[in-house]
């Protein structure tokens, strides 16, 4: 995992009115960098990144061993996004498709997902210019 995403990853999805975790991944499921409030295992990452090929069939996911049902997935075609919602706990997910990746927000309650969907869009912008 490498530390260059850490600081993005706090400065654009972590903190008041934007999450309370994220990371940044590879297509192949690789994770290149999280915050610590956000343990995605491999095979986690890895089966959000399917999500992105097969959006119709989308099944639950976990992330940090939460399970999360896919709510909506964008209709934009400049900007591929997925927000997830737990049926158990007050929390969600904003998953952001980049060149070679995705990133994901997390938040819980009092956060709100139009707030993450806005952070989580910021991380891809900026992972996007970056080349990834």
């Amino acid at each position: 995992m490498s530390v260059i995403w850490e600081d993005p990853i706090y400065r654009f999805v972590v903190g008041p009115h934007k999450g309370n975790g994220g990371a940044v991944c590879g297509n192949d499921g690789g994770v290149w960098g999280r915050s610590e409030t956000l343990d995605i295992s491999f095979e986690e990452a890895r089966a959000c990144s399917r999500i992105f090929y097969h959006p119709t069939t989308a099944l639950p996911f976990s992330l940090s061993g939460v399970s999360f049902e896919v709510k909506s997935i964008s209709e934009d075609e400049t900007i591929n996004w997925i927000t997830a919602k737990s049926p158990k706990y007050k929390c969600g997910c904003t998953l952001v498709e980049t060149g070679t990746g995705y990133v994901i927000g997390y938040y819980d309650s009092p956060i709100t997902e139009e707030e993450n969907l806005n952070a989580t869009l910021q991380l891809a912008r900026h992972v996007t210019e970056r080349g990834y």
